[in-house]
C-alpha cells in the first residue's frame, strides 16, 4: 500500500448507536479467505465496512470478491484502484459495485463514499 491513514481517538465520544467501524483487509492472492471474513466479521457498531485492498492477484481474488458481492447482495462494494480504465468501472457497476474511485483518492471523498453507501443500504433494509 502507497497511502497511511492515521486514527486518532475522538475529542468527545459518540453514542453507541452512532458508531461506525472500518475494517482494511489486505487480500492480494487470498482468493480462500474472502469470503470467510465477510461470514466472521462480526457487526461492529451501527455500520461496518470491509476494505478489501486487492492489489493484482494471480490466483483469482478480483474474481472471487466479485463472487462473493453476487452471492452477498447486502454488502457494498467500493472498488478504489490506482491502475482502472473505463471499462473496468463499466463492468464494477455492472456487478453491483457501489463506487468506483481511481487512486489518489482524497480522504474525505473516500470517507463520504463510505457514509453514502452505508446510508444506501439501510434505505434498502
Amino acid at each position: 500500500m502507497n497511502e497511511v491513514i492515521i486514527a486518532r481517538p475522538m475529542e468527545k465520544r459518540k453514542k453507541p448507536e452512532e458508531v461506525t467501524c472500518s475494517v482494511i483487509i489486505p487480500c492480494r492472492n487470498e482468493r480462500g479467505n474472502i469470503e470467510q471474513a465477510v461470514l466472521r466479521t462480526p457487526d461492529l457498531g451501527n455500520q461496518t465496512e470491509l476494505i478489501f485492498v486487492e492489489g493484482n492477484s494471480s490466483d483469482g481474488t478480483l474474481e472471487e470478491c466479485k463472487r462473493v458481492k453476487s452471492a452477498y447482495p447486502q454488502v457494498e462494494v467500493i472498488i478504489m484502484t490506482g491502475h482502472g480504465s473505463e471499462s473496468d468501472e463499466e463492468e464494477a457497476r455492472r456487478l453491483g459495485a457501489y463506487a468506483y474511485l481511481q487512486k489518489p483518492v482524497d480522504i474525505n471523498d473516500l470517507m463520504e463514499t463510505i457514509r453514502n453507501a452505508g446510508e444506501a443500504r439501510r434505505k434498502a433494509d
